[in-house]
């Protein structure tokens, strides 16, 4: 009798689990399901996606703190949308903070301009830089007694005293000098300052005074918003499966999980740029997945290149969705397929001839908005160029291996010792720690690959059910064999891969209503997304110093949070329960402390020096170890 119990208690277990997977099974996409909790109900219908801002702004501002109230420490775009407002790109002199009148020195791109009387009594004038005999910039005007030569704009060098077959500069021809500063960051956000900034002057109120930081936090709240709107927009039109609970999760993922989290409540220069870049590239997506809008996706994406330049090569999302039918290329010219294309465009033109215009008009160059005439960057761009394989082992490094965990001098006893404790790397830490979710998508990738190529099944297994961890397996131990830089990592990495094998059918493969999809037509483009936004950074001559994660990460999380949408992985089991958890306790972490409390934060630039300058190092194990 005990035995037919139990009998009857496990098909009891067995329909309350039938009974809700046919409830996920019915529900439709966007919708609520049977089994949601009861306050996903109140993010039903038109009011939902409000309800997502106003608690995504109050969240914001909570983490903001003290910074809410007050202007940013590097209020860059205030002070480029108080030129722009007089009609000028350059500054006015010297960059000072408006409120407390503390010199700002911390990347302002700056060069000399200089008066010159030639031997025929005409003057001429230079645009460039006065440099070191060693090629390093001179940027502060009382150290010009040790300038070797000066380079021009255009890179043509004159020595300050003669050479034989090099241009001369006598000092005694400078009839005057000035120095001139700009803003070498793109300036969408401080168009969107503008309106508010004149307002104020009209009212009376020193616009100078306008606060940055509220300024990010609202349209990070706006990002957050629109991030919902755009995957519900994709459960509705049938590119994604998941219902109303799930893109919840998705978009508190987004908006707290990721290092976005933390980049939107600083209010500086650099993480506004990323904040208010990644709304437009969000913007952009909504209008162009279907090819919904192609002007308004072209308005966007040309005010999300105008924050972070990058993000133009997103345009290739439009052009792939254009370039297709019905699943099959077509790019046949047609009327109306040419007016589309025209459509979208033509505000990409117009905002890349503008600035490259004015980058012509302030650097000599269309193509220079800049960043070159950084004091930090000036003599790497010189000598290698903003993007150069040179900074390739520090960047990747930085931004997917690097852990929280360092050693730091303590004196004890009167000793000085080294004790492990919780250290962020001034660096950044890796994605797949600040935001370990992003892990599943090798696993939902592979999946959705699979799932192409039935083929790949292996005795019987679902496909690619062990094929996928054990690849990653052996791959981790070729790099613990082959790459002892990366041994400790390669450790980590092996225990995780176990572990993960061994849950592989909890939580991973998904449930059955997603199990057996089909190849989504948006995968391929996604993936590819992610790539041509994701892998220029890994080469350029900034790791993203000083940062608490993978800040540039977040030009193309967007994408990844799409691949999550239309992937198989499970989002209502346990694992990426603990992972969402685990991300946003992370996040919530750099929001508190970055740039507060500097006792987490090793603040040693040259801390990975021994990666930027001994690459090579890698390429001799690798040769070493094959006889290449």
């Amino acid at each position: 009798e005990e035995d037919d119990e139990d009998d009857e208690d496990d098909e009891d277990e067995d329909e309350d689990e039938d009974d809700e997977k046919s409830a996920l099974e019915l529900s439709p996409p966007g919708e609520l399901a049977a089994s949601d909790p009861a306050w996903v109900l109140s993010f039903v219908g038109r009011r939902g996606p409000f309800l997502v801002f106003f608690f995504a702004f109050l969240l914001l501002s909570i983490f903001a703190g003290d910074r809410l109230f007050r202007q940013s420490d590097n209020p860059h775009y205030v002070l480029l949308s108080d030129v722009l407002l007089r009609g000028q790109w350059h500054l006015r002199g010297a960059p000072r903070h408006p409120v407390t009148g503390k010199a700002l020195g911390n990347d302002w791109a700056s060069y000399y301009m200089l008066s010159v009387q030639g031997a025929d009594k005409k003057t001429k004038v230079l645009k460039g830089m006065y440099e070191t005999r060693g090629g390093y910039p001179i940027f502060n005007a009382r150290r010009l007694r040790r300038a070797y030569r000066f380079r021009t704009l255009k890179g043509k060098l004159y020595y300050l005293q003669k050479r034989k077959g090099a241009a001369h500069l006598d000092p005694r021809s400078i009839r005057a000098r000035r120095k001139v500063y700009f803003v070498s960051f793109p300036p969408t956000p401080a168009f969107l300052m503008m309106p508010a900034m004149w307002t104020l002057q009209k009212l009376g109120y020193d616009r100078l005074r306008y606060n940055d930081t509220i300024f990010s936090v609202f349209f990070s709240a706006l990002a957050i918003f629109f991030m919902f709107s755009l995957l519900q927009q994709m459960s509705l039109t049938g590119h994604s499966q998941r219902t109303l609970y799930e893109n919840l999760l998705l978009t508190f993922l987004f908006g707290f999980g990721t290092v976005f989290f933390y980049v939107s409540v600083q209010g500086t220069v650099w993480f506004t740029a990323l904040s208010i870049g990644a709304l437009f590239s969000i913007l952009y997506l909504k209008n162009a997945l279907d090819l919904r809008q192609p002007f308004w996706a072209g308005v966007f994406l040309a005010a999300a290149f105008l924050c972070r330049p990058l993000l133009l090569l997103s345009g290739l999302f439009f052009v792939w969705q254009w370039a297709r039918r019905d699943g099959e290329w077509d790019i046949s010219f047609d009327g109306d397929r040419l007016k589309e294309l025209a459509l979208f465009l033509l505000p990409l033109a117009v905002a890349i001839g503008g600035i490259m215009w004015v980058n012509n008009m302030r650097f000599g160059n269309p193509f220079e908005f800049g960043h070159r005439y950084l004091p930090a960057v000036y003599y790497k761009a010189t000598q290698y160029g903003l993007f150069h394989p040179r900074f390739f082992l520090r960047n990747f490094y930085a931004n997917f291996l690097s852990l929280p965990f360092g050693t730091k001098a303590v004196v004890v006893g009167g000793k000085k010792v080294m004790q492990w404790k919780l250290l962020f790397n001034g660096h950044g830490a890796s994605l797949f720690f600040t935001t370990p979710a992003f892990l599943l998508l090798f696993w939902g990738g592979y999946k959705t690959w699979s799932s192409r190529n039935e083929q790949l099944s292996f005795r019987g297994l679902p496909p690619m059910k062990l094929t996928m961890p054990l690849f990653w397996i052996l791959v981790a131990v070729i790099v613990f064999m082959f790459v002892p830089l990366f041994r400790t990592q390669a450790l980590i990495a092996l225990a995780v891969l176990v572990v993960w094998t061994l849950m592989s059918g909890n939580g991973m493969e998904g449930h059955e209503a997603l199990a057996d999809r089909p190849w989504h037509p948006l995968f391929p483009v996604l993936i590819m997304m992610v790539l041509i936004v994701g892998v220029p950074p890994v080469f350029y001559q900034n790791s993203g110093w000083f940062t608490f994660g993978n800040r540039f990460s977040v030009d193309y999380t967007p994408y990844l949070i799409l691949l999550l949408a239309i992937s198989n992985i499970r989002l209502r089991g346990p694992v990426f329960a603990f992972l969402l958890l685990f991300a946003v306790v992370v996040n919530a972490f750099g929001a508190i402390t970055f740039n507060r409390n500097g006792a987490f934060y090793d603040g040693s630039y040259g801390s990975l020096s021994w990666l930027e300058y001994k690459h090579k190092i890698f390429w001799r194990l690798i040769k070493a170890k094959f006889g290449g």
